[in-house]
């Protein structure tokens, strides 16, 4: 089911503007010797070893040696990270938007979190989108090149811990991946060293249960790596949570779920509704063999459970579930990419849907982000907030005026 309504034109427009839109959301939030974002991937080990520290461990020498800002070396190193990312959301866009049934994924502004929601932006995940783009990219190759493109991101994964430990929780995805391969013994010999650095990462990461004095003192090494070139302070920000511990955060969520975060999960759930519409239109169950589908949904079960646990120590809910709409969608644009899915599976009620019937049902998509929390905090942004919605409502108005000079002209 191929739409004749859409213009691939416009969504070009749309997609240069989101990548637009990624690098300064980016830009503003690592540029900024105050932010939060710059303080988290400046957390180091200067007071010992600390979790999440290797990030600051190597831009910070990097710093000395180079006579280069910490915040000038975050963008430089995180900006081809973003190409990645944004490169295979344009790709696989642009291959499979003539299917209007991807319109509700392709437009989420739960897809594309760090431009719907600028403060966001800058956060460590960044390292899991670029590493899974990558990798998902590589699966339309023959079998030895989708397994070492998923090699490659395994290896990765355990440097990726170190630099946030939160990120294991959406390592399951990676080891989803291998269901597009075929496994052997030599095979599960070359990955087993990866699984094993990821469990001693992971290790040594959970082991640290915070010290002022270790956050102390990797905030000064952090100051210094401005002092080189200015003498304006900077907040250490996500350092000084080196010293707090899980019980203290849990304190914290119980009291928010006290004040209204239940509605704010519920909100945030809305998030997964273009997964639902695309799995319904799809039913991708019906293709993969039923081992196959076992493990992939084991490894989601994994991640969410992970995600779940991390919930109980941290209140960023809207941000961890976004992550899982970015990650879903990349698997599942590019199965459609790839024509392992198709469209007569679905619902009979979706095959008879019209394609502008299909940009309505996108329009409310991008509606649902309304009762979320992020309206109260975010309604100063409504360009970035609403974007999706306001280009596809031109979309809409274009096509009408359109169709109605060509009447006229009749």
């Amino acid at each position: 089911m191929e739409s004749s309504f859409f213009k691939e034109a416009y969504l070009k427009y749309y997609l240069q503007i989101v990548g637009v839109l990624l690098v300064m959301n980016f830009a503003i939030h690592l540029l900024d010797p105050d932010s939060y974002q710059l303080s988290e991937w400046g957390i180091n080990s200067s007071g010992g070893f600390v979790r999440r520290g290797i990030s600051g461990d190597i831009l910070i020498f990097l710093a000395e040696h180079l006579r280069v800002p910490i915040n000038v070396l975050a963008f430089v190193f995180l900006l081809p990270l973003i190409f990645i990312w944004w490169r295979s959301y344009f790709i696989f866009s642009l291959s499979t938007s003539r299917n209007p049934w991807v319109w509700p994924l392709i437009f989420s502004p739960a897809f594309m979190l760090p431009y719907a929601v600028s403060d966001f932006a800058g956060h460590k995940e960044i390292l899991i989108f670029a590493l899974y783009a990558f990798v998902i990219f590589k699966l339309d190759g023959d079998d030895a090149r989708r397994f070492k493109a998923i090699v490659i991101g395994l290896y990765f994964l355990p440097v990726i811990i170190l630099v946030h430990e939160g990120l294991v929780a959406w390592t399951p995805y990676f080891f989803a991946t291998l269901v597009s391969v075929s496994i052997s013994r030599t095979r599960v010999l070359l990955l087993l060293p990866a699984l094993v650095a990821m469990a001693l990462a992971l290790t040594f990461a959970l082991t640290y249960r915070g010290s002022e004095e270790h956050a102390l003192a990797a905030c000064e090494v952090y100051k210094k790596a401005f002092y080189l070139f200015s003498n304006s302070a900077s907040d250490c920000g996500a350092i000084d949570a080196l010293s707090g511990s899980a019980r203290k955060n849990m304190k914290l969520i119980i009291f928010e779920i006290g004040s209204g975060g239940t509605k704010i999960l519920l909100g945030s759930i809305a998030y997964f509704l273009p997964i639902a519409i695309f799995l319904l239109a799809t039913s991708p169950w019906r293709y993969l063999p039923t081992r196959r589908l076992v493990f992939v949904f084991a490894c989601f079960g994994a991640s969410v459970a992970m995600t779940a646990a991390m919930m109980l120590v941290a209140f960023d809910w809207g941000r961890f579930l976004a992550i899982h709409v970015t990650l879903l969608a990349f698997s599942l644009l590019s199965l459609v990419k790839n024509k392992v899915l198709k469209f007569d599976a679905a619902l009979a009620i979706l095959r008879r849907l019209p394609d502008r019937g299909w940009l309505a049902i996108t329009i409310v998509v991008c509606a649902t982000w309304f009762p979320t929390k992020f309206v109260t905090d975010y309604m100063a942004k409504p360009l970035l907030f609403f974007l999706p919605a306001v280009f596809l409502l031109i979309w809409l108005v274009r096509d009408w005026i359109n169709r109605k000079s060509e009447i006229i002209d009749l």
